[in-house]
């Protein structure tokens, strides 16, 4: 059996929970290999996964913008993943984790955040970089436009 935490999709409609049969096979397979004990019940909204695009933005212009101004003056550069782990040790959402009878609180990384935490992250980057360094880093969805442009192919150009 695979490691917890398990998850299944299921859905409201009419005010009634819906489970497609391979979930519900699934929660039952779950639910008998279970030891004696006590467990937890987490239902949260479904969100998709960050996008590609949001990924792009990021590690582009958004990490780009700060690794460029940090980087003047020193003889031993920083790396973008230098900013990574300094803006997600500083910026990024936190979730508590239990393990046994101990309890953490951890970083959410950026791979685990759905859109909206992900969107909500990269705008406390760029307003944390405005505040702090004067940087005007370009927005996502302007940036994301010209990239998408910029991708599609030129009939005009085609052999």
């Amino acid at each position: 059996m695979s490691e917890y935490p398990f998850r299944y999709k299921f859905y409201k409609r009419n005010g009634k929970i819906k489970m497609d049969q391979s979930e519900k096979d699934l929660l039952e397979e779950h639910k008998a290999a279970l030891d004696d004990g006590n467990y937890y019940l987490e239902i949260s909204k479904d969100h998709p996964k960050r996008s590609i695009d949001q990924n792009g933005y990021q590690w582009g212009p958004l990490y780009g913008a700060i690794l460029e101004y940090v980087n003047r003056g020193l003889t031993v550069k920083l790396t973008l993943y230098d900013v990574h782990e300094t803006m997600m040790e500083m910026l990024a959402p936190r979730k508590i984790v239990k393990l046994g009878d101990f309890e953490i609180e951890r970083i959410i990384r950026t791979s685990e955040m759905n859109t909206v935490q992900h969107s909500e992250y990269c705008e406390n980057v760029r307003r944390f970089a405005a505040q702090e360094w004067g940087l005007d880093i370009e927005e996502p969805i302007p940036w994301m436009k010209r990239m998408k442009k910029k991708m599609k192919p030129d009939p005009d150009r085609a052999g």
